[in-house]
């Protein structure tokens, strides 16, 4: 008999690194109850069944009980699981591999972390299924939306080296882009933008606001072709949705774009219809081995 759409996430999602929640410094009753209440979207008999199965753990990797007194600051492991995984018919491809790291090319629409309703549909998931280890994880986000390069960690013990590249500024990243509207800058001209990012309403829009700048992108308009501007855009921040954001408070709105300028109705993914962002070339000097690594993927498709 064939297991059920179901248990096979659950099973797979063994394979994937838990996540993890901490107890707030104050608090009272079963931590059930906390469970419930701090993830509304899973209801208190799941959590129920998820403990009893024991896919709830202390930072010992010791299962929890259901009558467990709420203890503060203690910290739980947990395994996400999904009834029905949207099917996200589009794979990735492996661009370099190393001993320490991989970068592969990411399709639009498959989002890089286990999170939601997402398990085996992402980036890590898929390599994990392809006889990766569970350690291997994702140095830096990109969009689900935005196809592209992703820079992948394969050993637990070297993440942080890895993180160190993004917050010292010792990667390259640039991206392009297309846009039905006419940039005011000329071809070749560079526009630096800055501006304060702040979330919006829905919070997982961001909008632009009075104050101190926290974002910074380098925004370069590289030609005019069928109706199109293509663009090259470099993040000196990482903001979550910066360069879209940017890009639309500039008047060239991305391509396909379904949150900025205006957010839409939600619909199903189309793949005819990706967002017009692509992650294009990543240069690093490896933090282990000292290789030199260039990776470009060319010019994105209009």
């Amino acid at each position: 008999m064939k297991s059920s759409s179901k248990s096979r996430a659950k099973e797979f999602s063994e394979h994937i690194q838990p996540s993890r929640v901490f107890l707030p410094h104050e608090g009272t009753g079963l931590i059930v109850d906390f469970l419930a209440q701090r993830f509304p979207n899973v209801s208190r008999l799941e959590w129920l069944d998820r403990i009893a199965r024991g896919r709830v753990l202390n930072s010992a990797r010791q299962p929890i009980t259901a009558d467990q007194i709420f203890q503060p600051q203690l910290e739980l492991l947990y395994y996400r699981e999904v009834q029905q995984e949207p099917k996200i018919h589009l794979d990735l491809t492996i661009v370099f591999e190393s001993e320490h790291c991989i970068v592969v090319n990411k399709p639009p629409f498959l989002p890089v972390n286990p999170g939601g309703q997402f398990i085996e549909e992402t980036v890590v998931g898929r390599l994990v299924a392809r006889g990766y280890s569970s350690e291997v994880t994702a140095v830096h986000q990109l969009d689900r939306l935005t196809e592209g390069l992703v820079l992948l960690c394969k050993h637990a013990a070297n993440r942080d080296r890895y993180h160190r590249l993004f917050r010292e500024g010792r990667i390259r990243k640039r991206y392009e882009a297309l846009s039905l509207q006419a940039p005011a800058n000329t071809v070749g001209e560079v526009v630096h933008h800055r501006s304060k990012l702040v979330r919006g309403s829905p919070s997982f829009c961001w909008r632009e606001a009075e104050g101190a700048p926290n974002s910074y992108s380098r925004i370069r308009f590289l030609e005019a072709f069928e109706g199109l501007y293509r663009f090259e855009l470099e993040p000196v921040t990482g903001k979550t949705h910066q360069l879209r954001v940017h890009m639309a408070a500039m008047g060239n709105s991305i391509l396909n774009d379904p949150f900025y300028p205006t957010l839409m109705e939600k619909k199903p993914d189309c793949l005819d219809l990706p967002l017009k962002l692509k992650a294009r070339s990543l240069e690093f000097i490896d933090p282990i081995d000292g290789q030199e690594i260039s990776c470009d993927l060319g010019p994105i498709n209009s």
